[in-house]
């Protein structure tokens, strides 16, 4: 599977057609990475995507859509994961995108005590042989689940928190995708705001924002702490001419080039700047110099207030 340097994780509402007009854009800029989930929304996102792309050559873009929590008729969510599900996924995504097929179906964990990975790979494997998907992802999952997924289906992608702020998985899943030949999608390559250097404190994020009702970084204590390290970002950003922003996704371009960053944004200058991020080299020692501006050890806060629950590390 051939995508551009970055991608675009779209979440966000679409506030005045703003939307569109952003993801038209991402496609004038050479983005051809497309990152969604049918909880979004739930389902609107999907429909705007698809909406957005539909004018544009389908061999054009890619798609990579997101299934897991499952809804009810009520629009309750319940994490229950079967083989049925996932083909009603599929199926719903498909019609909500407008398309004859998905090119990245990627299973959102963590994977439910009692759930058997290998019996919805199957399902999954047989919605690529019927040609409703392409290629098959992973995300929130451990590496026994990788292994376990993949020894029934070719897994091309896992999906992944990865940023200066977030680097746990370079020890126990990244091993078993180089191992395997799976590439990363990095979702939140700038630390859900703070690397970009512009979010100083929560005054102006909505209250039902989930950096606010479920980020530990964003606490108040932890917020201190955590952007004396983006501090340190920012001047090194500064001495290379670019912003704090493109220097953290430039540094995980830098790691391997097998990893697509994802950014997700409402706004075309930040897009645009992201996009920019592909152009800013960095040598080894620069690598290494921003790795101990920013260590492992010195991030305030757990990534998710229930980390258990929302992260593969439930999983392991």
């Amino acid at each position: 599977m051939h995508v551009s340097h970055s991608g675009l994780l779209w979440q966000g509402r679409d506030f005045r057609g703003t939307g569109i007009k952003l993801i038209q854009r991402a496609l004038e800029l050479g983005v051809t990475l497309f990152n969604t989930s049918d909880l979004y929304g739930p389902y609107t996102n999907e429909q705007l995507l698809g909406k957005a792309l539909k004018n544009a050559p389908r061999e054009s873009y890619t798609i990579c859509t997101k299934w897991g929590p499952m809804f009810d008729d009520n629009g309750a969510v319940s994490h229950t994961q079967t083989r049925d599900y996932a083909r009603k996924a599929c199926e719903g995504a498909l019609q909500r995108l407008g398309t004859d097929y998905i090119d990245l179906f990627t299973l959102r964990g963590p994977v439910q005590p009692g759930t058997d990975i290998a019996d919805l790979m199957q399902e999954l494997k047989e919605l690529v042989a019927e040609g409703k998907i392409r290629h098959v992802g992973l995300s929130e999952v451990g590496p026994d689940q990788i292994r376990a997924a993949a020894a029934v289906v070719p897994i091309t992608a896992i999906e992944q928190e990865w940023s200066l702020f977030v680097r746990d998985l370079e020890s126990d899943l990244l091993p078993v995708c180089r191992e395997l030949g799976i590439g990363v999608l990095a979702y939140s390559p700038l630390g859900r705001g703070l690397l970009t250097g512009q979010l100083k404190d929560t005054s102006k994020l909505d209250p039902s924002d989930f950096r606010v009702t479920a980020s530990p970084w964003f606490d108040h204590g932890n917020l201190q702490q955590n952007l004396k390290l983006v501090a340190a970002v920012e001047q090194m950003a500064a001495r290379k001419g670019v912003t704090a922003g493109q220097l953290a996704t430039a540094w995980l371009l830098a790691k391997s080039p097998d990893v697509i960053p994802i950014p997700g944004t409402k706004r075309v200058a930040a897009l645009e700047e992201n996009v920019g991020a592909a152009a800013v080299c960095l040598t080894a020692e620069e690598v290494a110099e921003l790795e101990a501006a920013v260590p492992v050890d010195g991030v305030a806060g757990e990534r998710y207030a229930h980390m258990q629950h929302l992260t593969y590390k439930g999983n392991m």
